[in-house]
């Protein structure tokens, strides 16, 4: 399966990176479950940069140990008992998600591995709006023939209008729409947030290029909106 298929048929994701990883920018069908503590990376960081990456996977099997060890697996299976179509990355795809698939193994699981990580997945993400920024006449014009870029030969349509003439409604009921207002968690400058809290820049682009790659029509729609959103 590919980054795209993952993150457009909502695959669910177990994110192994540490908290503060996750809160800077995550995808919406993921769930962090870490291998590593924000301390316990922290700790292990500097001990790679003073010691090596030997000495730093040794310090890792001490503090992920025992009921620890025990306790972090019990969080993964017991998603998966749930998802068990889910998949596993940490940021690069590398060590951590490693260790967590064959922990996996041992517990009679068999989680795929997302190849390059989280860091594969959002430049997925940022492939989706590289393929929409401004090309050539040919490009932004031409028809969705052979070979042509799914997203880039989409025909995009701006639904504009006063504040509090209903558009969002509008969008909320066409099924080529985008409402960029929800994926914000906002309602714009006039009405203010969703409550909840907004997503950080990371995770509203993750959303927003996740919805695009959604859409397999020939158009979509988006309600007018400023660079920035609420």
């Amino acid at each position: 399966m590919t980054p795209s298929d993952l993150l457009a048929l909502d695959v669910p994701l177990i994110d192994l990176r540490a908290p503060a990883e996750f809160a800077r920018g995550a995808f919406p069908c993921a769930v962090n479950k870490p291998l590593l503590t924000d301390d316990e990376r922290a700790e292990i960081g500097t001990l790679h940069k003073r010691r090596g990456r030997n000495a730093a996977i040794r310090k890792g099997h001490e503090l992920v140990a025992g009921a620890v060890r025990d306790a972090r697996i019990k969080s993964w299976t017991d998603f998966l008992t749930r998802y068990p179509e889910a998949w596993i990355y940490c940021w690069r795809g590398g060590l951590r998600s490693a260790i967590a698939q064959s922990w996996l193994r041992e517990a009679g699981w068999n989680a795929p591995r997302v190849e390059g990580g989280y860091k594969r997945l959002r430049q997925t993400c940022l492939d989706v709006f590289e393929a929409l920024a401004p090309a050539d006449a040919s490009a932004s014009t031409g028809a969705a023939g052979s070979g042509a870029d799914p997203v880039r030969a989409k025909r995009w349509l701006v639904l504009a209008g006063r504040t509090g003439v209903g558009k969002t409604k509008v969008i909320e009921t066409l099924p080529d729409a985008i409402d960029l207002e929800a994926l914000a968690r906002h309602r714009g400058s006039a009405f203010g947030g969703h409550g909840g809290g907004q997503p950080t820049p990371i995770a509203f682009e993750n959303a927003l290029a996740i919805d695009t790659l959604k859409h397999r029509g020939p158009r979509l729609i988006v309600e007018d909106e400023s660079r920035t959103i609420g």
